[in-house]
């Protein structure tokens, strides 16, 4: 059935790995996308998933939008990603993950694992007691730590780069911008808007972690499942799962922008063209949160300094502009544009 499924996607990966260690409980897949610019570079997610099938396509899309990342990105690197089944808070024990860091390292370097949801950098120690091929262990163990700001910084050069491009604005003064999801990501691009004297609305499937932002940033305002697709705003920010922009929600966003944290926003390339029809300026998430991976990134290289990620991640922006234009000019869309390019530089082997 699996192998059904693969031929069914169509994918073009280069390597799908199955993980399966019955005394540990382990269940994973490791999907490298592509290697033609670099090893292949992409965080372990652990999610209790419905079905295998839906773990499966999970990592497919992962994986392939890193290979886009990292090239949009300007980086040697090509895109890769792993999942694990499971609860990360009932079934993650450093028995699973050791037993993951060896199948990691099986590969030789063809994927390098990091951080990503319901992994934490100390969970990446784990990994790397077993092998080398991880990146984000917790700083005092020599490792990147959290690129969680890194990437919540890209989005927020790139959302005010949006926003002097499609509100004709050099503020974010008193715009009001939706941050569904208030994770790692999610919480600190909350705090770089309330800087700006932003109108912050939020929502997250965890209640308390919405009550812990209202009390450490009083002006936020909380917003209910109900309300958090239909309210008007000028910016829409996702920061949690995927396919959030669907054939339902597509159809009762009220913003001017869409550019968030989370990967792999649309739920297919359909929903840009309705997007574009509503007059809505979504910027491709490959494109704007490439900022945790710029970082990480330079843990591979110690020629690179902080200048060299600094000027990374605000180049983004600049990459954003440099589509829109070309965007707005000739009326194509975005994110098809943004696709052609990044697949003309990874076909190329060059970025």
């Amino acid at each position: 059935m699996v192998f059904k499924y693969l031929e069914k996607k169509n994918k073009s990966h280069e390597k799908v790995i199955f993980c399966f260690h019955p005394e540990t409980k382990l269940k994973a897949i490791v999907a490298i996308h592509s290697t033609t610019l670099g090893p292949a570079l992409g965080g372990c997610r652990m999610l209790p998933y419905e079905t295998e099938e839906k773990a499966l396509e999970d990592v497919l899309n992962l994986s392939e939008a890193m290979s886009y990342k990292a090239a949009m990105a300007g980086l040697q690197l090509g895109g890769g990603k792993s999942i694990i089944i499971g609860d990360p808070n009932v079934d993650k024990t450093p028995e699973m993950l050791w037993t993951f860091g060896i199948y990691l390292n099986s590969l030789s370097g063809q994927y390098i694992t990091a951080k990503d949801m319901g992994i934490t950098i100390e969970d990446l120690q784990y990994i790397g007691d077993q092998t080398s091929y991880v990146v984000g262990r917790p700083i005092d163990r020599g490792g990147a730590g959290d690129p969680s700001q890194f990437t919540a910084t890209g989005v927020y050069y790139g959302i005010k780069k949006a926003v002097q491009l499609k509100l004709k604005r050099n503020s974010l003064k008193d715009l009001k911008v939706i941050v569904q999801g208030i994770g790692a990501v999610g919480s600190f691009l909350v705090k770089l808007l309330y800087q700006d004297d932003v109108e912050v609305l939020v929502y997250d499937i965890n209640e308390s972690a919405m009550i812990a932002m209202k009390e450490k940033f009083p002006k936020v305002k909380i917003l209910s499942r109900e309300e958090v697709f239909k309210r008007d705003c000028d910016i829409f920010a996702p920061c949690s799962i995927g396919a959030i922009v669907n054939d339902k929600t597509v159809e009762t966003l009220k913003c001017s922008i869409i550019a968030g944290g989370a990967n792999n926003q649309l739920s297919d390339l359909s929903i840009a063209e309705k997007l574009q029809s509503k007059n809505i300026l979504y910027i491709p998430d490959f494109v704007i949160n490439s900022g945790g991976l710029i970082y990480v990134s330079s843990y591979l290289d110690p020629k690179k300094s902080e200048e060299w990620i600094r000027s990374k991640i605000k180049a983004v922006s600049s990459t954003i502009e440099e589509l829109c234009k070309i965007s707005f000019e000739d009326n194509v869309s975005l994110v098809q544009m943004a696709f052609d390019l990044a697949q003309k530089k990874i076909k190329r082997g060059k970025i």
